[in-house]
C-alpha cells in the first residue's frame, strides 16, 4: 500500500494492518458485519462461489473504502453531535440554562462596569466644571474689588531702578576757568541708600530691579535704562526711576467693572522718578540760567516714547532732590559766623584803637580757633559744591513746576528720599482705583476722610471743629455756653436782628462777639485754663454760621 502512495495514517491503511475498516457510523458497522459473516461461512460453501460473485463483492468492497475515505472528515462531527444527542434532554437543557445565566451576568457586570466609569468620567466633569466656574468667579470678585489703601496696590509695582545710582558720586570736571562743564550724574543712592530703598519695597510687596552698571557716567554718555525699557532715543544722563504694573484685569468703562484677563502683563506707568543730590542739581545750575530745565522735555518725550506710554497720557515727572535745604541752610549758618566773626574782629580792633587790651591769651587762641574751623569749613563747602546763589536755585526749581509740571520733592536725607519714592510708588499704585472710586458720586465726600460719633453731643462737637482755628477746649466752652446747634442759631438770629435795629452805631456787632466771652475751662491735655475763646474766633465762628456766600473765604 505504501509503493501505491496511500499514507500510513489513512483508512486503508488501518485496514490493511487490522483486517477491518474503521467505525465510523452506523452504515459502515452494518457493511462490516455483512462482510465478517461472509468471511466466517465455512469453506466448503466459500469454494462453492463461483468468480462472478467474487467479483461483485470486490467491486462492493472497494467503494465501501471510497465511502469511508469521503466520509472521514465528516464522521468525527457526526460522532460529537451523535454523543449530544445521546444526553438526556433534562441535562442538556440545564446545562444551557446555566450557560444563559453566565451571559446574562456577564453582560450585567459589563454593563455596571460602564455605567460605573460613565458615572466616573461625569462626576468628573461636574467637578472640573464647578472649580472653572469658582475659579472664575473668584477672578472677577478679586479683580472687582475696590482697593482702598496703597498698601493692598504694592504687589502690583514694579520698579526699575537705573543702576548709577547706586555708583559712588564723583567730582564734577572743570575747565581752566573752574566752571563746571560737565558734571557726573551718579550716586544718590549710593551705600545703604539703594539697600534701604530695596528694604522697604519689599516690605510693601513691590518687585526692584536694577538697570544697567553701578558707573558713574557724564552728560554725554548712554543711559542704560533706555535700552533695557526699549527705547529708541538715548536719554539724557539723568538717573531715572521707572515704574511698571502688573496688569490681571482691563476696566469696561461702560458697564464700570473689571474684566480678568488670562495672563497678566506688564503695563508702564506714565510716571517717571529722578533724583538727584543737592551737589548735582547745583552744578546743572551753575552751568546757566534754565540748564536743568532744558533737559525735562526731552526727559518726557524719551520716556513717553518708550515702553508702551500713550502719548495722550499726561507724563508725570517727579524730582526728588537730596539735601538742597541741608545744604543752604549749612551755607546760612556759615554766613552768620562769619558776620559774627566780622562784627567781632571789628570790635577788637576798635577796643585796641580805643587803647582798651584784652589780657589773657585764649581769646586769640579761640579767635584762631574759630577762624581756622570757619576757612575749613568754607573750603569744604567750596570744594563739594559749586557756588550758586540759593534765590537762583529755588527759582530754578519753581521754574519746572510752572513751566513742565515738574513734582519737586524736597528730602532732608536719604532716609527722607527713599520715603519719597516709596510714597510715590504707592500713589501710582492706588491711582486708577482711585479714579473708579472717585467716577461714582464724585460730589459725595471721600469717606475714609470722615468720623463716625456716637451721640449728638459729639456731632455738634465735631461741627464746631470743622471751623479753622477752633480747637476741641473751645467746642466744650462753646457747648457749655450752647448745648445744641438749635439754641446757638436761635442766638444768632436774635443777634442779626439786634445789629439790624443798631445799624449806624460806632457799637461793636453782637453777631461777631456772641462766643467771645465763653470760657475754655480746660485745655487739651486736661491743664486747667482761664482764658477765654477772644472776639477773633468768635468773629470766625459767626461769619461762618451767619455768612450766605458759599465762596467766601474763612
Amino acid at each position: 500500500m505504501e509503493d501505491r502512495g496511500i499514507p500510513s495514517s489513512s483508512p486503508v491503511q488501518a485496514f490493511s494492518s487490522s483486517g477491518h475498516l474503521p467505525i465510523a457510523g452506523r452504515t459502515s458497522a452494518s457493511r462490516l458485519a455483512t462482510s465478517t459473516r461472509a468471511d466466517s461461512a465455512p469453506s466448503s460453501s466459500r469454494t462453492g462461489i463461483n468468480r462472478p460473485m467474487l467479483a461483485t463483492a470486490s467491486r462492493s468492497q472497494g467503494s465501501s473504502l471510497l465511502d469511508a475515505l469521503n466520509s472521514h472528515s465528516a464522521s468525527q462531527s457526526r460522532a460529537i453531535a451523535s454523543q449530544v444527542d445521546d444526553e438526556p434532554p433534562n441535562k442538556r437543557r440545564r446545562k444551557e440554562a446555566a450557560e444563559q445565566q453566565q451571559q446574562q451576568a456577564a453582560l450585567k457586570s459589563a454593563k455596571k462596569a460602564e455605567e460605573r466609569i460613565s458615572k466616573e468620567v461625569e462626576k468628573n466633569r461636574k467637578k472640573a466644571e464647578k472649580a472653572s466656574i469658582m475659579a472664575t468667579k473668584k477672578d472677577w470678585t478679586d479683580a472687582n474689588k475696590l482697593r482702598k489703601s496703597k498698601t493692598e496696590t504694592f504687589t502690583e509695582m514694579v520698579v526699575d531702578v537705573d543702576g548709577a545710582l547706586t555708583a559712588p558720586a564723583s567730582a564734577p570736571s572743570t575747565n581752566p576757568t573752574n566752571d563746571p562743564i560737565q558734571p557726573s550724574f551718579a550716586g544718590a543712592l549710593h551705600g545703604s541708600g539703594i539697600t534701604a530703598l530695596q528694604t522697604r519695597l519689599h516690605e510693601e510687596g513691590a518687585t526692584v530691579h536694577i538697570l544697567g552698571s553701578s558707573e558713574p557716567r557724564g552728560a554725554s554718555s548712554t543711559n542704560p535704562l533706555s535700552t533695557a525699557l526699549g527705547i529708541a532715543t538715548p536719554l539724557p544722563d539723568l538717573p531715572v526711576i521707572r515704574l511698571r504694573r502688573k496688569i490681571k484685569a482691563r476696566l469696561d468703562v461702560e458697564h464700570r467693572i473689571w474684566v480678568p484677563l488670562g495672563s497678566a502683563t506688564m503695563q508702564h506707568e506714565p510716571t517717571a522718578i529722578i533724583m538727584l543730590s543737592a551737589a548735582e542739581v547745583l552744578a546743572h545750575l551753575a552751568r546757566g540760567q534754565g540748564a536743568l530745565a532744558q533737559m525735562i522735555p526731552r526727559v518726557k518725550a524719551n520716556l513717553a516714547s518708550g515702553g508702551g506710554v500713550q502719548q495722550s497720557q499726561a507724563f508725570q515727572l517727579f524730582f526728588v532732590v537730596v539735601g538742597l535745604q541741608m545744604h543752604f541752610r549749612k551755607v546760612a549758618q556759615k554766613n552768620d559766623q562769619d558776620w559774627r566773626k566780622a562784627v567781632q574782629t571789628s570790635l577788637a580792633r576798635r577796643t585796641e584803637g580805643e587803647g582798651i587790651v584784652e589780657t589773657g591769651a585764649g581769646a586769640g587762641a579761640s579767635t584762631s580757633t574759630s577762624t581756622s574751623t570757619a576757612r575749613k569749613r568754607k573750603g569744604q563747602v567750596a570744594e563739594t559744591f559749586p557756588q550758586v546763589d540759593q534765590e537762583q536755585a529755588e527759582l530754578e526749581l519753581l521754574r519746572l513746576t510752572m513751566e513742565h509740571g515738574v513734582y519737586v520733592i524736597h528730602a532732608k536725607a536719604l532716609v527722607d528720599a527713599v520715603e519719597a519714592v516709596v510714597d510715590v510708588v504707592g500713589e501710582v499704585g492706588i491711582r486708577p482705583y482711585k479714579m473708579v472710586a472717585n467716577s461714582h458720586l464724585p460730589f459725595c465726600t471721600d469717606a475714609s476722610r470722615t468720623r463716625t460719633v456716637a451721640t449728638d453731643e459729639d456731632t455738634y462737637m465735631s461741627m464746631l471743629q470743622q471751623i479753622p482755628r477752633v480747637t476741641e477746649p473751645a467746642a466744650r466752652a462753646i457747648q457749655e455756653e450752647f448745648p445744641t446747634m438749635r439754641s446757638l442759631m436761635e442766638a444768632y438770629d436774635a443777634a442779626l436782628v439786634e445789629d439790624d435795629r443798631r445799624t449806624g452805631s460806632k457799637k461793636a456787632s453782637r453777631t461777631d462777639d456772641l462766643l467771645a466771652d465763653c470760657m475754655i475751662r480746660n485745655r487739651k491735655d486736661g491743664q486747667a485754663s482761664s482764658r477765654r475763646v477772644g472776639p477773633a474766633l468768635s468773629k470766625r465762628i459767626g461769619f461762618v454760621l451767619t455768612h450766605d456766600d458759599p465762596l467766601a473765604l474763612v
